[in-house]
């Protein structure tokens, strides 16, 4: 989990990592939680696993749906509460 000041960051991170393990062609999830973000399309072509989402319910169903495998998610500083949320009775924190 990586928590970011703003959505520019939150993109920002997102496009760095994507571009990475598209590099090295790694196969991770990514969850974003934040309300926009500003993905350019050649960024959304090599992601093979993009969710944004703001609502507790899509975090929480896209968590389980993807358990077993990598998942990176980058989130907000305003938006932590619906992680938690998402989270609180698997994984409390």
């Amino acid at each position: 989990v990586i928590f970011v000041p703003s959505l520019y960051l939150l993109s920002q991170f997102y496009s760095d990592w994507i571009n990475q393990s598209y590099a090295e062609n790694i196969k991770i999830n990514y969850l974003l939680i934040g309300s926009d973000a500003d993905i350019d399309e050649e960024v959304k072509y090599k992601s093979t696993g993009l969710f944004l989402c703001t609502d507790h319910y899509c975090v929480r169903d896209y968590i389980k749906e993807h358990i077993n495998e990598k998942i990176v998610v980058i989130c907000t500083y305003q938006s932590f509460k619906v992680l938690k949320k998402a989270c609180y009775h698997r994984y409390p924190f």
